[in-house]
């Protein structure tokens, strides 16, 4: 499928761009960047220097990677806060609106439920995933949330 093939090809763009890359024992990607990046960042970003500045996300060759805690989207319809998750969760969420939508990460399992007035996603995870839960992606479409396995491309809904 399409998401199968962008998340197949941010993995290797990952790899042969990024530098140091690596997955840690959390399943969190981590890299090291050159010297003068955290001036970038201060500076593109409005990140104090020496503050932690999280959440890369592999995304399609042509948007490249993307860096920051967070992402707000909306459809016209609804808003989807993306976030790693190790801020902002199912416990501590951002300010949401009654049908919103939580994507997080951290926990690198699925999850497709509603809490309270918005919806929690998790996508899983397509290299670490935990709970004996299969490798995955989760696809966000005209309002509905699909997961996929991604060793077989087989839609599935998350326990």
């Amino acid at each position: 499928s399409d998401a199968r093939q962008a998340v197949e090809i941010a993995l290797e763009l990952t790899k042969r761009n990024a530098g140091e890359v690596y997955i840690n024992s959390a399943g969190h990607l981590e890299f090291a960047f050159s010297a003068s990046a955290g001036s970038v960042l201060s500076s593109l970003f409005s990140v104090p220097m020496g503050a932690s500045f999280g959440f890369m996300a592999g995304s399609p060759a042509a948007v490249g990677m993307v860096m920051a805690d967070y992402a707000v989207i909306s459809d016209g319809n609804a808003t989807v806060y993306a976030t790693h998750g190790h801020k902002f969760g199912p416990d501590t969420p951002p300010p949401l609106c009654e049908g919103d939508v939580l994507l997080y990460g951290h926990i690198h399992i699925p999850v497709n439920r509603k809490n309270g007035k918005f919806t929690e996603v998790n996508p899983g995870s397509a290299s670490l995933p935990k709970n004996n839960t299969p490798h995955s992606y989760a696809i966000y479409e005209s309002g509905k949330i699909r997961h996929f396995d991604l060793s077989n491309d087989q839609e599935f809904i998350p326990e």
